[in-house]
């Protein structure tokens, strides 16, 4: 199977969040090929990655084998007359791509696999 053949779908709680969060650029599409190999884009992303462990963000690139980075982007929540903060964290190849900057600069970039929450702030 090629790539281009994969199916490509979202969660209903990541539908759900992305309009509950319109701001949240990416939203992670998932698809398995014929032999259980699992790939991540994100919604309207180009690049796709290899699943190597999602649940320690742990990826890589299809393009050069490549050792997927997160950059961790914070964005402004308001509630209830409050500001709060969530982070968004969007996989990127550091070999094939740029980091991404959307609306701002990132506040950090780390390795895939070394994510701490607890790091974070």
């Amino acid at each position: 199977m090629a790539l281009d053949d994969l199916d490509f779908s979202v969660s209903e709680d990541w539908e759900q969040f992305a309009k509950e969060n319109p701001s949240h650029l990416f939203i992670p599409e998932f698809a398995k090929d014929e032999t259980g190999n699992e790939f991540l884009r994100g919604r309207g992303f180009p690049n796709i990655y290899r699943v190597i462990d999602d649940d320690k963000l742990i990826y890589e690139c299809i393009q050069c084998n490549g050792k997927i980075r997160i950059s961790v982007i914070i964005h402004p929540k308001f509630e209830d007359s409050k500001i709060n903060y969530y982070e968004e964290h969007i996989p990127f190849c550091p070999n094939c791509e740029d980091l991404p900057k959307p609306q701002g600069d990132a506040t950090c970039s780390i390795p895939g696999g070394s994510y701490d929450p607890s790091l974070v702030r």
